[in-house]
């Protein structure tokens, strides 16, 4: 069974997560398994996540927030 078709604002919503978390990574100098295994998220909710290729869970924001230290609304600008 196909999904259905992304909006445009849900499409930009994980691109802007996704790039996000990204600088996240790059600016803490941080690997995905630190962040997976600090967060207790799975390798591949986050490959997911960072490809595009899903939408985080309220959770999953909240979790990697919580690892970087900072308040999961800053993922989401």
């Amino acid at each position: 069974m196909a999904g259905r078709k992304l909006t445009r604002v849900e499409k930009q919503m994980r691109k802007t997560i996704a790039a996000n978390i990204q600088w996240m990574l790059d600016s803490h100098d941080v690997t995905v398994q630190h962040l997976c295994t600090k967060a207790n998220v799975s390798k591949s909710q986050l490959f997911n996540v960072l490809n595009g290729s899903s939408s985080p869970s309220i959770d999953l924001v909240s979790r990697v927030a919580r690892a970087f230290g900072v308040e999961p609304y800053m993922l989401l600008e």
